[in-house]
């Protein structure tokens, strides 16, 4: 066999493979999916197909963690990396709902997932705290009622897979459950300049005064630090504080 003709076969053999993994992914049926999850993440219902489906009564580690909806895009070819994925999301569970663009890209090693694009929040804490499987903290959230609002967030990973936000997240009508007191509602704002990102948070009124700044660091973890203060005796006594205190929290997503 001549060496154009094993070229040509070759090509003939990648363009066959080709086609029959795109024919998968339009025609198999999502629940083809339920067995590559792991073995603590389950599905009540599949709907639709790979490429675009459903995934009705979504549980992780035994939480009742909603409905989940998917459609893949094309197939990207960029600058700094090769080839990455976009996926359409949307996430809904009783009063609370979440989408956005989700950008995977192979990796030698760590995750695939490098970003998320056109993200809109509209969650009730409650709904979030009883969708999250019970091992996740969520640190002072869990203390807290209200809703977690964005629109037009961003958010991407450096090679340190250190988290670069771009945009605002609001937490609105925020209530401290112990007492069912008042605090008000707060924006956390985000930003990236000279490859350091930094988010501002500060109170937008209410009884309790606040202002702080939040660090990324590598291997998704962050830092922050927190100003509080009662903006009135009644409100200090309504909340226990006896004077201006300094809140420092630090995690890993």
């Amino acid at each position: 066999m001549t060496q154009a003709r094993r070229f040509a076969v070759r090509t003939l053999a990648f363009a066959v493979f080709c086609g029959f993994a795109m024919g998968a992914l339009l025609w198999l049926p999502s629940a083809w999916i339920a067995g590559l999850l792991p073995a603590d993440v389950s599905c009540s219902h599949w709907a639709g197909r790979i490429w675009s489906g459903r995934c009705a009564g979504l549980s992780i580690r035994g939480s009742r963690s909603g409905d989940l909806t998917w459609a893949l895009g094309r197939p990207r070819a960029t600058d700094s990396i090769s080839l990455t994925l976009p996926v359409q999301l949307a996430w809904s569970a009783g009063d609370s709902s979440a989408r956005g663009v989700l950008v995977l890209a192979p990796q030698r090693s760590g995750s695939n997932v490098r970003a998320m694009h056109a993200v809109e929040l509209d969650l009730s804490l409650q709904t979030l705290r009883n969708a999250l499987p019970a091992s996740v903290q969520i640190g002072p959230l869990a203390a807290l009622e209200g809703r977690l609002q964005a629109a037009g967030l961003r958010w991407s990973l450096d090679a340190e897979n250190r988290l670069q936000p771009s945009g605002e997240v609001r937490l609105e009508g925020v209530r401290l459950l112990r007492g069912d007191v008042a605090l008000g509602d707060f924006v956390a704002e985000f930003s990236t300049s000279d490859a350091t990102t930094r988010g501002s948070v500060r109170d937008l009124g209410g009884p309790l005064r606040a202002a702080g700044e939040i660090e990324f660091a590598p291997a998704l973890a962050y830092s922050a630090v927190l100003r509080l203060e009662a903006r009135s005796p009644s409100a200090a006594q309504a909340l226990g504080i006896a004077g201006p205190f300094e809140a420092k929290l630090e995690g890993r997503f």
